[in-house]
């Protein structure tokens, strides 16, 4: 199996070096000495492979490291006992270049790295001199922050292992007899082997520290579930649209993924190198659908895509978040971090028992393994012998029999010990997250109700941390001395004018054409009624009538949108002005919003935004997270966390309301002082229905009572100006 083998098909159990594997009393592991022409196969060829920049270990990487350092390791050793037995060359030749071979294509899937023996050597020394270092840092705090790189420098080392045998095994390492080079090679792998060993344990102690952020929180966010998609079979359900002529279905199912893998992960999948491709080639699949390239030709880009994605298990984080500043959940705060306090306890100790455990049942445990295990085993059996905790007394038991084991000299034995130990604690970490279950259950009935629509984009704490908002230490939001000053704003035709087109459908004859923003903001509650567009309806042909608001075609479409825009005279808007005074002030910057119909992502229209900061027309930009596209078949995140039939004008209300809940949220020194939002829109219908949305003294007095609501519309001939306030 390869080292990035879809996560589904990975084995339940740790792999276990064969049972049977004796390797003769030879040389102990030389790294040294001449050519090896008899072992290296001319298929395989001396060269050594590369790839590009590693990607961020992770422990089901690890795993699939260990287990190809098991299978190199099983081939290597049985050509090597049936050469001592006095085997023929020419009937181990075929064995002999499979081993190469396979060796080989495990090296090809490893980055870039040295590829002389000199190089490996040197490599190989200071990365093990780091890793020593980084591994006698004996605070848990300490090692915590350190976890990341040592899982990555594990897999590092295991590369430059792999690459030490493979040199080995070719005559490319100053080793002379053939069986020298050979146990020369399998001391590599058997290193190799524990490095994936430990990255591994490291691996999953920095997985399991993210899912204590997850579970447990800061006293403010609480991360509560995962949602796993697999992308293999997502791209399988896409080619076969493609296949059947669904080209629309097809293009929207490739954009949202590709949006996907681009994300900035707090997923393991999405630090992997090759995402990014796999995202580039998928945007450029979309493109392809919709400007109609043949079903069998965007099969199988799809299916080509499928070899960018190595690790096809995505993970999308659903967050919910709670407040902390109301004095009754802050016992919960309290309970939540002495559970957190335990929990990260408990992983380091599991990670460390997982590490000694795999390598206790490798191959060959050195003395110096089998004592610096009795060491960390021993402290742990001190640790779990405290208390009562069930889980922990059990695992005290085993380590007991496995420090029992070590000083018979059984180091398998010892192993399965510490297996069952780790094991122990892994079940006191599920009763700790069960734990932590019910104290957010309660902080549920408590806490003041979230902000629904933020919590599910993952965007209300990078709102508020960004707007400079500041917490306490039991979570709560401090109060402001200056109420805040929110300014929200509809992009086209309100800001800026642009030319793009929005294509309506003549019915019966099918005759396609294009109208303006400004247009379709003056006619839409007309169209396919009365008046001059009375016979048409919103095109569904080519990608459909918001075909050019949408990235699927084109990531860069905004960018050149706004610059076509900016190119001519007049293309401000009635609220330029606004907006360029709140971008423009250091109190409303960081408060400055984008609500718009477009479907654009929030990142390519802040970037698409990046030369009117250039040019001086703008002091600053808007946050990504401030930025909403409400365009419902756009496949950005905002469109997938709103009802698919959701109309455009409920889609913005639902942004606002969910803008005023948070600013509702933030508390201020002076109980009668109040915040500040305003909306404007070019459209008068959009502002009619938003306001009828908010009005109602009953809404306005006990949801926000702490907020001045005031409603711009900048239609030409229907300017007009509401303030909403609960007085």
């Amino acid at each position: 199996m390869t080292i990035l083998r879809a996560a589904f098909a990975l084995l339940l159990a740790l792999p276990v070096f064969a049972q049977v594997r004796p390797l003769p009393p030879v040389a102990a592991p030389v790294l040294a000495a001449p050519a090896l022409p008899t072992f290296a196969a001319a298929s395989a060829g001396p060269s050594l492979p590369s790839l590009p920049a590693a990607p961020l270990l992770t422990e089901r990487a690890a795993f699939e490291l260990q287990k190809d350092a098991d299978r190199l390791y099983a081939a290597l050793a049985d050509v090597h006992n049936r050469a001592q037995a006095g085997a023929a060359p020419a009937a181990l030749a075929p064995a002999k270049r499979a081993v190469a071979a396979d060796l080989k294509g495990v090296l090809a899937q490893l980055p870039a790295g040295a590829s002389d023996w000199a190089e490996v050597s040197a490599e190989l020394k200071h990365l093990r001199a780091e890793r020593v270092a980084l591994e006698k840092a004996a605070d848990p705090a300490a090692r915590a922050v350190d976890s990341r790189r040592r899982a990555e420098l594990n897999g590092e080392i295991y590369a430059l292992q792999l690459r030490a045998a493979y040199l080995q095994l070719m005559g490319k390492a100053p080793v002379d007899a053939p069986a020298l080079r050979r146990n020369a090679a399998l001391w590599s792998l058997v290193g190799a082997f524990n490095s994936a060993a430990a990255g591994r344990a490291e691996s999953g102690w920095r997985e399991g520290l993210d899912r204590a952020e997850a579970v447990f929180g800061d006293g403010r966010t609480l991360v509560v579930s995962r949602r796993w998609r697999n992308a293999h079979s997502e791209l399988d359900d896409a080619a076969r649209d493609a296949r059947n002529g669904r080209a629309g279905q097809a293009a929207g199912k490739f954009a949202e993924l590709a949006e996907i893998l681009s994300r900035t992960p707090t997923d393991d999948a999405e630090h992997l190198a090759r995402h990014r491709a796999a995202a580039s080639a998928l945007h450029a699949a979309a493109s392809a659908a919709l400007a109609g390239e043949n079903g069998a030709t965007l099969s199988a880009r799809a299916l080509a895509a499928k070899g960018l994605i190595p690790h096809p298990k995505l993970a999308e984080p659903t967050p919910v978040f709670y407040d902390g500043a109301d004095k009754a959940v802050r016992a919960q705060f309290h309970a939540l971090a002495s559970s957190k306090k335990e929990y990260l306890a408990v992983l380091a100790r599991e990670a460390a028992l997982k590490r000694w455990a795999e390598i206790l049942a490798g191959p060959r445990p050195t003395k110096a393994d089998r004592e610096a295990a009795r060491v960390d085993l021993a402290e742990a059996r001190t640790w779990a012998g405290r208390g009562f905790v069930g889980a922990k007394q059990v695992a005290a038991q085993n380590l007991d029999a496995a420090l029992d084991a070590l000083e018979r000299g059984d180091a398998p034995l010892a192993a399965r010990h510490a297996a069952y130990a780790g094991q122990e604690l892994e079940k006191r970490r599920a009763e700790l997250e069960r734990i932590a279950d019910g104290i957010r259950a309660r902080l549920t009935r408590l806490a003041p109700p979230p902000t629904r629509l933020l919590d599910r984009l993952g965007a209300r704490a990078r709102i508020l941390t960004g707007g400079g908002i500041r917490f306490g230490p039991d979570g709560g939001i401090l109060p402001l001395n200056e109420p805040l000053r929110v300014a929200a704003f509809d992009n086209d035709d309100n800001l800026i004018r642009y030319r793009t087109k929005i294509y309506l459908r003549r019915v019966g004859t099918g005759e396609e054409i294009g109208i303006t923003t400004d247009e379709f903001a003056r006619e839409r509650t007309t169209i396919g009624k009365s008046g001059k567009y009375k016979d048409y309806a919103p095109s569904d042909l080519n990608g459909g009538e918001l075909r050019d608001f949408m990235d699927a075609r084109d990531p860069d479409i905004f960018p050149k949108d706004l610059a076509a825009a900016v190119s001519e005279p007049g293309w401000r808007g009635p609220s330029w002005p606004a907006f360029e005074r709140a971008l423009g002030s250091p109190r409303t910057a960081g408060w400055t919003a984008i609500i718009t119909s477009r479907g654009h992502f929030p990142e390519n229209m802040v970037r698409g935004m990046a030369p009117l900061k250039d040019n001086g027309s703008v002091a600053s930009l808007p946050r990504p997270e401030l930025v909403f596209p409400v365009s419902p078949e756009s496949g950005t995140p905002l469109s997938r966390a709103l009802p698919a039939g959701m109309p455009v004008p409920q889609r913005k209300l639902e942004v606002i309301m969910a803008l005023l809940d948070l600013i509702e949220s933030v508390p201020l020194a002076d109980p009668s002082a109040r915040h500040t939002f305003g909306y404007s829109d070019d459209d008068a219908d959009m502002i009619a229905r938003i306001r009828d949305g908010l009005t109602g003294e009953e809404t306005l007095r006990r949801r926000w009572p702490h907020v001045r609501i005031s409603l711009f519309a900048t239609g030409a001939g229907s300017e007009r100006t509401d303030v909403l306030t609960a007085d």
